[in-house]
């Protein structure tokens, strides 16, 4: 009896432990990506607690996943799970950029066409749809 509700205590505090506070909430959304420009894109994305920058960006995932054709019309939809205090980042590079710099040049010197650094009302006032236009 002495080892069952031993047992019982600790099943208990098991499952308090994990139950999720305020603080650990996880939201979702599907963010909407259009390209308007005249040229196609790739984009790098990524929510973090802690400020990203150009070294933190995989070419490897940029070039092998993340392409928007130019003028686009389809609309690329991914669905995000992040916590509150976390920023999403989403960095965008043109394929004339991609051609002009090698990469070691674009993270030395910080080079990218576009960076949005959004919270999640950022991202509620938008209605989670981010149009580039290229400029």
């Amino acid at each position: 009896m002495k080892y069952l509700k031993i047992l019982t205590l600790f099943i208990i505090m098991g499952m308090l432990q994990g139950c999720p506070t305020p603080d650990d909430e996880v939201l979702a959304g599907e963010l909407l990506i259009n390209n308007n420009s005249n040229e196609s894109i790739y984009f790098y994305d990524n929510f973090s607690p802690t400020e990203l920058n150009i070294n933190d960006v995989s070419l490897n995932r940029l070039k092998n996943q993340r392409l928007l054709s130019k003028n686009s019309k389809e609309i690329k939809v991914y669905k995000y799970h992040f916590g509150k205090r976390e920023k999403f980042y989403l960095f965008i590079f043109k394929q004339s950029t991609l051609d002009h710099y090698t990469w070691e040049e674009m993270q030395k010197n910080n080079i990218y066409d576009e960076l949005y650094v959004l919270t999640l009302e950022d991202l509620e006032q938008m209605n989670w749809k981010i149009v580039y236009n290229g400029n």
